[in-house]
């Protein structure tokens, strides 16, 4: 009779666990993606002057607006790309393990029907020389995603967005880095994994030798 190999398995899994957990935290984090932060703004609704808490970008007039329900950026005024590029970015901190990063973020016509064109971008450092990824023309509102894979860690994020044409307004800005779990990590978790699954081979094999027999009727 085989008996079961339970505290192994949960021990492995428990190593596994940790292993896995040691990369719980990428370091990098975005602020007032939702543009609710109005401090430091002049003005107020139904427009803000200045720049957002949190981003960088063109201190102009009515930089922040409503949509009619919520604050929203306004990306004419707030990305002037107009004497060079400078987008509205902001710097997020630097990854402290290797990360699949994500930007999500909605662009909206809020305020006329003018067509728009815009950029959005992950950028590995504080320039522009090269990006994690981007979309360089967006033309119809709607929720947005931008994700890079693999990202070392040590990559310092930077996120920007940019107006090509119309008014734009950008909302519900998110970013979000998942660590990538190192390859001794996931050797360990299949190893686990298969561990388990052969003990729970071993239970039915256990239990299928304690069936009861049923007594024939004479």
């Amino acid at each position: 009779m085989k008996t079961p190999r339970l505290i192994p398995s949960l021990a492995g899994a428990l190593v596994a666990l940790a292993c896995l957990s040691g990369h719980a935290s990428a370091a990098v984090t975005l602020v007032n993606g939702d543009f609710e932060n109005t401090a430091g703004l002049g003005g107020g609704l139904p427009w803000y002057s200045g720049v957002p808490a949190g981003w960088n970008g063109a201190a102009n007039n009515y930089t922040v607006g409503t949509d009619g329900a919520s604050t929203v950026g306004n990306l004419e005024q707030l990305a002037d790309v107009t004497g060079g590029f400078n987008p509205l970015y902001q710097d997020l901190g630097t990854l402290d393990t290797l990360s699949t990063v994500t930007l999500t973020f909605v662009i909206l016509q809020p305020w006329n029907g003018n067509p728009i064109e815009v950029g959005a971008a992950i950028w590995p450092n504080t320039t522009y020389a090269s990006d994690l990824g981007f979309l360089p023309k967006i033309t119809t509102p709607g929720t947005y995603s931008i994700t890079a894979a693999n990202v070392p860690a040590g990559t310092a994020l930077r996120i920007g967005f940019w107006r090509n044409q119309g008014s734009p307004g950008i909302d519900h800005v998110s970013f979000v880095a998942t660590p990538v779990p190192e390859s001794s990590c996931m050797a360990l978790a299949l190893a686990v994994a298969a561990a388990a699954a052969a003990e729970r081979t071993d239970l039915v094999n256990l239990e299928s030798t304690f069936l009861p027999i049923e007594n024939e009727s004479p």
